[in-house]
């Protein structure tokens, strides 16, 4: 006697279960998908809220340290020129430069920083690990193997 064990296992990923699972939880308990869909936009809701209050708090942030620094160069070159109309050139001189290099120096660095975050950005979006599973731009090398795994005999 010939016999056959056939297992089938489906999953899903995102905040709702498919239509058929949902119309099998309502089967079960009446009103229940409606439950889980309600669920599922109080968390998107929820999880918007989270990042606007972020992305509020870091430009804020941002903000008042340009406001600080700029408050602090502007100290630095007054405080230069008081010490030049002194007599103290190379003091008055020293305070003046110094402020503009900090000031140039974090106007790069903020830059390249910003870069970078862009390019590992693109980075993230251009990997392969976020393509979908039935994803038709597959690569000639790719498509041609798949075609020579379906005619080999298994």
């Amino acid at each position: 006697m010939l016999s056959e064990h056939v297992s089938i296992t489906q999953s899903f990923q995102g905040p709702l279960p498919p239509p058929g699972a949902l119309a099998k939880y309502n089967e079960a308990f009446p009103g229940c998908a409606e439950r889980i869909v309600a669920m599922a936009e109080r968390q998107v809701v929820h999880r918007q809220m989270l990042e606007s209050n972020a992305l509020d708090g870091k430009l804020t942030a941002e903000r008042r340290g340009q406001v600080l620094g700029f408050a602090l160069a502007l100290t630095a070159i007054i405080g230069g020129g008081v010490l030049i109309a002194f007599d103290k050139d190379a003091s008055g001189l020293t305070a003046i430069v110094s402020a503009l290099a900090g000031l140039v120096t974090v106007f790069v660095y903020g830059r390249r920083k910003d870069a970078e975050e862009r390019r590992e950005k693109r980075a993230d979006f251009a990997s392969p690990q976020l393509r979908l599973p039935y994803d038709e731009t597959v690569s000639e090398p790719e498509a041609s193997s798949r075609a020579n795994d379906r005619s080999a005999p298994g």
